[in-house]
């Protein structure tokens, strides 16, 4: 479990991290860092949230891809909805302009769906959530 969370959100973390801290140690505002940080922690949830679903449970396929699909509507309804609601109310107090916030919510969102699909697909594709290779014997060479 503690492989699968490194591999879902410490590459989004390090991905949006690093540049949110280099434009806002740049700029001199640190409203690209928090923006940057809120994003990552409305979108990350739901896709280790799919990931501990698909690995833990035993289940048909069907199940898995309705697991996948149920936690994606979950992402955009907690991160965007998440976001609406956040940008509203803290806005002025923390300094954050349409573009800063949006931005950095939409790149997280799109950098941890990139970073989950294939261990998503690994994971939907393998028996019982474990990581086997295939459940298919190799063709022969014959």
């Amino acid at each position: 479990m503690i492989g699968l969370l490194a591999r879902l959100a410490g590459g989004p973390v390090l991905i949006i991290g690093l540049p949110a801290a280099l434009v806002s140690g740049l700029s001199g505002q640190g409203c690209h860092l928090t923006a940057a940080a809120v994003a990552l922690a409305l979108i990350l949830p739901p896709g280790v949230l799919a990931a501990w679903l698909v690995q833990r449970q035993e289940m048909s396929a069907y199940g898995r891809v309705a697991i996948v699909m149920l936690t994606s509507i979950l992402r955009l309804v907690l991160g965007f909805g998440g976001g609406v609601a956040l940008f509203f109310l803290c806005r002025h107090s923390l300094g954050w302009g349409p573009l800063c916030f949006w931005g950095w919510l939409l790149g997280a969102y799109l950098v941890t769906l990139t970073m989950e699909t294939p261990v998503l697909v690994r994971l939907a594709r393998s028996e019982n959530g474990t990581n086997t290779r295939s459940r298919f014997p190799p063709l022969s060479s014959a």
